[in-house]
């Protein structure tokens, strides 16, 4: 056996672990992932997802940018968190409501008949529409959260992805 070119008494290989171990921890807690998930709720109720969230590979390959929770046309759809409407209108002919929230983190629903205007202030659980019928996409409500500019999964937020830990071994 080769020893190790700097050996470490116990003592400091021990202070060297906690050290270690409080900078993943620091690391963790300072996740966006962390500060969103205080406060989010679902859009719709009773939740029943019908299609997940899909990463695309790169920024312009295909994937599925969003949830879509199963929502009948009329369902109302509520802000998830606190914001400011920053989009209503149709896209290509569906009607989209889109809300800008604190710390960079944006989301967006369609279809949508809207209740609210553009730069209305919305509080989290606040009806901002209702499911519009649609048939170009599916008989739901599509569900998009972007933190700076990049789609994310909505479960991220709501907190349904489970914190990534790290075993010892």
């Amino acid at each position: 056996m080769i020893p190790p070119r700097f050996p470490l008494d116990p003592h400091r290989r021990l202070v060297l672990a906690l050290l270690l171990a409080l900078l993943v921890l620091a690391l963790c807690r300072s996740t966006p992932a962390h500060a969103a998930r205080a406060g989010w709720l679902w859009p719709t109720a009773p939740v029943a997802i019908s299609r997940d969230y899909i990463a695309p590979a790169t920024e312009y390959s295909s994937g599925h940018r969003g949830l879509d929770l199963h929502a009948p046309a009329g369902a109302p759809v509520s802000a998830p968190h606190d914001g400011r409407v920053s989009f209503v209108g149709a896209v290509g002919g569906t009607l989209i409501v889109s809300i800008s929230h604190p710390g960079g983190w944006m989301s967006t629903y369609l279809p949508v008949i809207s209740t609210v205007v553009l730069n209305q202030n919305v509080r989290a659980g606040e009806v901002i529409g209702a499911v519009a019928p649609d048939s170009s996409h599916c008989s739901c409500l599509h569900f998009g959260v972007r933190y700076q500019g990049a789609y994310v999964s909505p479960l991220l937020v709501l907190g349904e992805i489970p914190r990534a830990v790290l075993l010892p071994w």
